[in-house]
């Protein structure tokens, strides 16, 4: 849970699949960006050091080690 008001209670899926992980946006209503780009309501791949950004709260993604 992301205590923050511009983040949607159910705003975007997490998804693991094959090693990787990819992110969707639920028609959240202010959006889910990877690197500043705003990702539709296709789903997108988080590789590693990307910023992840629900609303205004961001995600730093750890690199796998």
């Amino acid at each position: 849970m992301i205590d923050d008001d511009t983040v949607s209670r159910r705003h975007a899926l997490l998804e693991a699949a094959g090693g990787q992980l990819f992110i969707t946006d639920l028609a959240s209503a202010n959006g889910t960006r990877i690197d500043g780009k705003r990702l539709g309501s296709e789903r997108g791949p988080l590789r590693p050091n990307q910023q992840l950004r629900l609303g205004d709260a961001v995600i730093e993604r750890i690199r796998n080690g």
